[in-house]
């Protein structure tokens, strides 16, 4: 479950960059792929039952970006995380 995650956060950032630059370029955005893990801890389980709300921003770092982000469960925090990525060819 806690790979799922930051899987999901990463996504959801990932979401984010295309929204941002398809809303400003008439132009397919480029691939972006996800580099490396920088953090993640986990606070509370997941559990099945329940829907998670996934908040993520994302941080421009030089040649690549940088998505934080939380799960949510019930209103409280169930993990965080940050994934740096790379958008090239």
């Amino acid at each position: 479950p806690g790979l799922l995650q930051v899987e999901a956060v990463g996504q959801a950032g990932l979401c984010l960059v295309r929204a941002t630059r398809a809303a400003s370029e008439n132009a397919p955005p480029p691939p972006f792929h996800l580099t490396d893990l920088l953090s993640a801890r986990f606070a509370t389980p997941v559990t099945p039952d329940e829907d998670v709300e996934i908040v993520a921003c994302v941080v421009p770092d030089g040649l690549f970006t940088i998505v934080v982000g939380q799960c949510l469960q019930r209103g409280l925090v169930c993990s965080a995380a940050a994934v740096r990525g790379l958008e090239g060819a």
